[in-house]
């Protein structure tokens, strides 16, 4: 059986469509960690037959878990490496590797489109392997207790406690993240309260007693991303979100965003998505591929 290619534009219909949200605070060495758990997409599903998949690069994590004791589960190569997954395992298939996967026939697969980010907008598992594993049979049956349920806020609770499983060995580097973000407290506090199409790299500078200039830098020797980058970030997430949730207009969502007019929004949108605010609207379905 020849695999799938599931394109990387495919998958990104996943990533954009505004996910379920659920915000996390954790608390290490005194230090309080906010993180944002993002699921855009979940199921369970029965794999009666062998399927075959390839995913180059996906944008967003997965996190796998096979019901019953004698499920067959499946094999996945990602990194150069096969490894084969059974039901005592949770695992997490990390973004931007890629993997090819081949589900065993008798397999029931659960399974979430996630992203778990810090203050940085980063994947807090930026840095590990494509595949991770954990065993624990407490997190494994609430898992499947939340999918059968399809309660999408038992899901999100059962996806956080599972999260928390891969998160643990990273909370001392991500700390020391979070203490160097800290470090930019002022610019913090604007970006709470001004509407991110308002936000000036130069009002941001003058809030930390710099020049624009020296500001960039710091951003980025410091957290690892151009602060540019990180801006846009923030505007698209609350400009999908508006798009996506609110019953309002284009240009209310424009006006909520701080644009003075319309059309300075539908600029802004294509120049950062390629396409525009009305074709993201009306683009907004599920992808199914697995």
């Amino acid at each position: 059986m020849n695999p799938v290619l599931i394109s990387r534009a495919a998958e990104q219909q996943d990533l954009d469509r505004i996910p379920n949200r659920t915000r996390l605070e954790v608390t290490c060495r005194g230090v309080r960690l906010m993180l944002e758990l993002d699921i855009f997409h979940y199921g369970c599903d029965p794999r009666e037959q062998e399927f075959r998949f390839t995913h180059p690069a996906p944008p967003f994590c997965r996190l796998f878990h096979f019901c019953g004791p004698v499920s067959p589960g499946a094999e996945i190569r990602t990194d150069g490496i096969l490894h084969q997954l059974d039901a005592a395992g949770i695992y997490l298939l990390n973004a931007e590797h890629s993997f090819d996967v081949r589900y065993l026939p008798g397999s029931r697969l659960c399974y979430a489109h996630f992203r778990l980010v810090d203050r940085t907008r980063r994947s807090v598992f930026l840095d590990s392997p494509g595949l991770l594993r954990v065993e624990d049979s407490v997190t494994a049956a609430c898992l499947e207790r939340a999918w059968r349920s399809e309660n999408p806020l038992a899901v999100q609770n059962a996806a956080a406690m599972a999260a928390s499983l891969f998160l643990e060995p990273l909370l001392e580097s991500l700390c020391e993240r979070s203490e160097l973000f800290a470090g930019f407290g002022p610019m913090l506090a604007l970006l709470d309260t001004v509407p991110p199409a308002q936000l000036r790299i130069s009002e941001l500078a003058e809030a930390m007693n710099m020049t624009p200039g020296a500001l960039s830098r710091s951003f980025r020797r410091r957290i690892g991303i151009p602060l540019k980058e990180f801006l846009n970030s923030i505007y698209l997430d609350r400009a999908r979100e508006l798009l996506f949730r609110s019953g309002g207009t284009i240009a209310d969502a424009a006006r909520m965003l701080g644009h003075r007019d319309v059309h300075y929004f539908y600029h802004a949108f294509r120049k950062l998505t390629g396409t525009s605010p009305g074709q993201y609207r009306e683009n907004q379905e599920y992808f199914n591929g697995k």
